[in-house]
Order: structure tokens, then C-alpha cells, then sequence
């Protein structure tokens, strides 16, 4: 059930895009089931953004604003 909405968007059942015959839906079943197995893998292998870098400094006037 963690995966629910990303089978949905990529389904795209809202948008009535998935395809009508048998055999063509298996395949986006499968084409689906690769893209989450790479979106886990990319969550577990991929690099950390430093969490310094969502937050602005307060000391660092210089940033937002041009000090004379």
C-alpha cells in the first residue's frame, strides 16, 4: 500500500490512459514494477543533501540582502 499513489500517477487511471487489451497492460504492469524497484534502490543508494542547505544562516546578512 506505500507504493499506492506512485502505481496510480503512473498508471494514469485519472487521465483513463491505461490501455484496453490484455497484453499491453501487462507490460505497463511490469514497466511500472521496474520504475518502483529503481525509485527504492535510488532511495537507499542515493546521496543525502546536507540539511545546512534548507535552512538560511542568520548571521549571513549578505545573502538576502546587499550590506553597505
Amino acid at each position: 500500500m506505500e507504493n499506492y499513489y506512485s502505481v496510480k500517477l503512473l498508471l494514469g487511471i485519472n487521465d483513463g490512459n491505461l490501455p484496453v487489451h490484455k497484453g499491453m497492460r501487462q507490460n505497463r504492469y511490469r514497466s511500472i514494477e521496474k520504475m518502483l524497484d529503481l525509485m527504492d534502490v535510488i532511495k537507499r543508494i542515493g546521496p543525502r543533501a546536507p540539511l545546512e542547505a534548507f535552512y538560511l544562516d542568520p548571521t549571513d546578512r549578505n545573502s538576502l540582502f546587499k550590506v553597505s
